[in-house]
């Protein structure tokens, strides 16, 4: 909570500050969730940040607490070094890390490819 407070406030480099000193057009794309496990401790951070910042948080659906997250276990970072793209890749692993991602990646980049005069951070 404190990084995503930071993330908004912090009085030199958080964005609300930039918005209002550096660039009035720019716009928080949204919060995404990194490294999400199915644990109960991180089950119980997760309903505190959809408390706390869920507008902010990036809906990947109109249904009421589905959003885009990136989920711990995704593969090796090994294969990527070569230029191999994640939904390429031959190992399952991979494929299956895709299949868990792509929804949320696939958002993002419509959010960010819809107005392309747009300035937006992503964090």
């Amino acid at each position: 909570m404190d990084g995503v407070n930071g993330l908004l406030n912090h009085e030199r480099v958080g964005v609300r500050k930039i918005k209002a000193v550096l660039n009035g057009k720019l716009e928080l794309v949204g919060l995404l969730p990194t490294i999400v496990e199915p644990t109960p401790f991180q089950r119980a951070n997760f309903v505190d940040l959809v408390q706390r910042y869920g507008k902010l948080l990036i809906a990947i659906s109109d249904k009421a607490g589905e959003f885009a997250l990136i989920p711990s276990g995704s593969p090796s970072p090994k294969p990527r070094r070569h230029g191999e793209v994640l939904w390429e890749m031959k190992k399952t692993a991979a494929r299956d890390a895709w299949k868990e991602i792509e929804t949320s990646i696939a958002t993002i980049a419509r959010i960010v490819t819809a107005d392309g005069d747009r300035r937006v951070v992503a964090a």
